[in-house]
């Protein structure tokens, strides 16, 4: 890696994403990145389709902005400011509310004593605190970042992509490759192992001609193939790249997947049982998905302004609930208060069961405040995953990861920076529990998508892992 400059770097922390593709039989998988902590990187992918692939990296941030982001995000909680609104009967007093308050006035605070979390507003002229019913957010005045910082952060500046074959490589499946960048020797050596046998690869500068002569790598680059032919449980550990995109359908590397995309296999997987959708607007997407696919799933109430929503298939006996997460939400709708419960309480209230099961999916409101309230959210809904299968240990939790979201977004509050620190706290979090793992994220990077709602497609495969680990035996 080089500096604006175009010098070698000695140190690493650039934010970079990767992946293979194969545009004419429309597949594609994420690649891993090894930071070795000198400006030298090792990308590892997994090939798992015959054919040419292409690797692809995108340079998300460099490191400079990435210690920049997260300065801005640890400095404080007021990128967002909230304003609530007080009620009693027709009256009604505004006031400044968020996490962390300082002020000399008086305060209302409101505080989850299980999940140790607290937020505060200034207390309204005459209304009691009690009376807080809604809020409304925006994005605070001013910048977090100087005027270089704000340049380096720049989405025409900061993400630089080669969509390009770094090498075209004919391959058979079920291999590994490796590209490493070697600063030190040469400015265009890349070592490139493949079939299992690891060789080197010097390409001149402009040219697509290699010359390959054998290289020595560690043992881990090599071998670990995927099995599809486990049955997909909660509990495994979900792998790196978690699958592959083969003719537009994804494949799970670790398990059989891709049963469950049509309606009447749907149907019959979600036959007599309860689906609980806790979390952000991402998640809703699945309740959306299935009332368009299910025919006979229908909404009981029309859903407003991100109010919980509630799809059933009397006929089947099925039923999908989704409510939002708790505070923080960022939006340009007025959000009500009551809406959006701690998903720690909603875990207690759960009676679960074998025909249970939830789904918690959290992140993308929080990437504009300090990682560790993140983290005590995370360490909340871990205490209530354990009390829920305690009490009914035949009850299915699965995490849905974050996905990927616009490169046009404001990068303080939503860098994928952000995301991937968060999907690391959660993998560390929950990493021990027997939960599924739905990767939204390594299906982003792979279908090389960058939008917070992603397609109905791409919604339709996030649904079908799901189901594939909720009723493997069919």
């Amino acid at each position: 890696m080089r500096n604006h400059m175009g010098e070698l770097k000695s140190y690493g922390g650039d934010f970079i994403l990767a992946r293979i593709h194969s545009p004419n039989v429309m597949a594609a998988a994420s690649g891993s990145v090894e930071d070795l902590r000198n400006g030298s990187y090792h990308v590892n992918f997994t090939l798992f389709w015959p054919g040419t692939v292409e690797a692809s990296l995108l340079l998300v941030h460099p490191s400079e902005a990435v210690f920049s982001l997260w300065r801005a995000r640890q400095q404080g909680y007021d990128k967002i400011s909230y304003t609530g609104t007080f009620v009693n009967g027709s009256r009604q007093e505004k006031s400044l509310c968020n996490f962390r308050l300082s002020s000399n006035k008086t305060l209302c605070k409101y505080t989850d004593e299980r999940g140790e979390e607290y937020y505060t507003c200034l207390k309204p002229p005459s209304l009691a605190c009690e009376s807080l019913t809604n809020f409304t957010s925006s994005y605070t005045q001013g910048s977090f970042f100087s005027d270089i910082e704000n340049q380096l952060l720049k989405s025409a500046d900061f993400c630089s992509s080669a969509q390009k074959s770094l090498i075209p490589l004919l391959t058979h499946s079920k291999s590994k490759f490796s590209i490493c960048h070697f600063p030190a020797n040469s400015k265009n050596e890349t070592a490139v192992g493949i079939h299992g046998k690891l060789k080197q690869a010097t390409c001149l500068k402009n040219s697509r001609e290699c010359s390959l002569t054998q290289a020595h790598f560690p043992s881990s680059f090599l071998g670990a193939t995927h099995n599809r032919s486990r049955l997909c449980e909660p509990g495994h550990i979900s792998p790196l790249p978690s699958g592959y995109f083969l003719a537009k359908k994804w494949f799970s590397s670790s398990c059989h997947t891709g049963s469950f995309l049509s309606a009447d296999s749907i149907s019959r997987c979600l036959q007599g049982k309860t689906l609980y959708l806790r979390g952000d607007s991402t998640v809703r997407q699945w309740i959306e998905h299935l009332e368009r696919t299910l025919k006979d799933m229908k909404y009981t109430d029309k859903a407003v302004n991100n109010a919980p929503m509630l799809a059933v298939d009397s006929q089947r006996n099925i039923s999908v609930d989704w409510k939002k997460h708790a505070q923080p939400w960022i939006t340009y709708m007025t959000q009500n208060l009551s809406h959006g419960p701690y998903i720690s309480h909603e875990l207690d209230r759960i009676g679960g069961g074998q025909n249970v099961a939830v789904v918690i999916g959290i992140g993308q409101h929080l990437r504009a405040f300090p990682l560790e309230l993140f983290i005590n959210r995370l360490l909340s809904i871990r205490r209530a995953i354990q009390r829920l299968v305690a009490r009914s240990p035949q009850t299915t939790v699965f995490i849905k990861l974050e996905n990927t979201r616009e490169l046009t977004s404001v990068m303080v509050c939503f860098s994928d920076w952000h995301g991937h620190l968060q999907n690391l706290a959660q993998r560390e979090v929950f990493g021990d529990l027997r939960v599924g793992i739905v990767d939204a994220w390594d299906m982003a990077v792979a279908a090389n998508t960058f939008v917070i709602h992603p397609s109905s497609a791409i919604i339709a495969h996030q649904v079908d892992v799901l189901l594939s680990h909720l009723c493997h035996a069919q």
